[in-house]
């Protein structure tokens, strides 16, 4: 197996990230408790260890698709005057309106990516946690976990794209938007 600098980075980062957020899940969520959490955080990153990898390529290729880059001005350079008749003015609210979308556009991408992957992965580790728990899977509460996750991915979908784009930064990697905007570079 070919394991890549990019693939042992997000790797280290999903990790990392899944221990923590997963945990409030497991216990607000995913109705486990006490060594049902800590099995499903056993289990989740155990999956983690050989999905973050592919979680990486899955939210490049999202982030290609719909041609996601980075952003280049940050909304502070827009309110960059003094008086506040300046703010209103048509130049002004046409970027805040483009910048606003180009971050929904994003959240989009994270949203994709995410929910076709991540909640697969935790009914898996979901039942993993029952069957030692319990010693038995109670499918309707792998069932409603994995629709909470679903629920809440909104918040978590784009904060694990922080923590991933966090560890590729640390480890001088591009992000997903990068690459992005190096293939769309490379078309044009």
């Amino acid at each position: 197996m070919n394991l890549t600098k990019k693939h042992v980075v997000d790797t280290g980062s999903r990790v990392t990230y899944s221990v923590f957020v997963g945990a409030l899940i497991d216990y607000f969520l995913g109705g486990l408790s006490g060594w049902g959490i800590v099995s499903a955080r056993f289990t989740a990153t155990g999956i983690n260890s050989v999905t973050s990898g592919p979680y990486g390529w899955w939210q490049d290729k999202w982030y290609s698709l719909m041609k996601v880059t980075p952003e280049k001005r940050k909304l502070k350079d827009i309110f960059d005057k003094k008086d506040i008749s300046d703010y209103l003015t048509k130049q002004n609210t046409k970027e805040i309106l483009l910048y606003s979308g180009r971050k929904l556009y994003r959240w989009s991408a994270d949203m994709l990516a995410f929910n076709t992957f991540e909640p697969f992965v935790y009914g898996i580790a979901n039942s993993v946690g029952q069957l030692i728990d319990a010693g038995d899977v109670d499918f309707n509460q792998v069932y409603e976990g994995m629709k909470g996750v679903m629920y809440i991915s909104p918040l978590v979908a784009p904060t694990m794209r922080l923590a991933i784009s966090g560890g590729r930064k640390l480890f001088g990697l591009k992000t997903s938007a990068e690459l992005a905007e190096k293939n769309l570079d490379d078309i044009i």
